[in-house]
């Protein structure tokens, strides 16, 4: 299926960390499974380095090759289920808040010059829904308890305008520290 392209006005950019081998197969079966148990967006499994930011696709790409020459790669720990009142983070693991993951993410900011007051909460969705805590903690039950992680030792640049069955993948980039 070819991409679809970028609609005037849709510019909407967002970087992500996906997993690959066996950590990327276990997190999108239970997404996909989730997905189609409570009929919820499919998205791939990722952690947002940066996200929400309108810009052309040239800016977009200029700026995270310069991330990518900028970042080395490193360790993602992933573990426990929670939940939140959010709609994007309705359902997830939380990820370790280590010292090079919160360098990342300042990296990421001060590229993009992102100027937003807020608090970088480093997350692997599994669900987007508004849903009930219930609903919620009976799906964290059945999951029981989940320990991953996984190398980022790539970004993608990936177009997030309109919703995650329109999302996809602009560009991979290779960390090159």
């Amino acid at each position: 299926m070819e991409k679809p392209k970028l609609k005037p006005g849709q510019k909407e950019v967002s970087i992500l960390l996906i997993p690959k081998g066996k950590t990327y197969d276990e997190l999108s079966s239970l997404i996909i499974r989730l997905s189609n148990q409570y009929k919820t967006p499919m998205f791939e499994p990722h952690v947002t380095l940066i996200g929400g930011f309108d810009i052309s696709k040239r800016d977009a790409i200029s700026k995270t090759n310069k991330i990518a020459e900028n970042l080395k790669p490193y360790l993602i720990k992933i573990s426990n289920p929670v939940y939140l009142h959010e709609y994007y983070k309705s359902l997830f693991l939380k990820a370790e808040k280590t010292k090079e993951v919160v360098e990342a993410n300042i990296l990421a900011r001060t590229i993009f010059n992102d100027k937003r007051d807020y608090e970088y909460f480093p997350h692997l969705s599994l669900m987007y829904r508004n849903s009930s805590d219930k609903i919620k903690e009976k799906i964290i039950s059945e999951i029981k308890q989940i320990s991953l992680e996984f190398k980022a030792d790539q970004i993608h640049l990936f177009s997030t305008a309109n919703g995650p069955k329109n999302w996809y993948k602009m560009q991979t980039f290779d960390l090159k520290i």
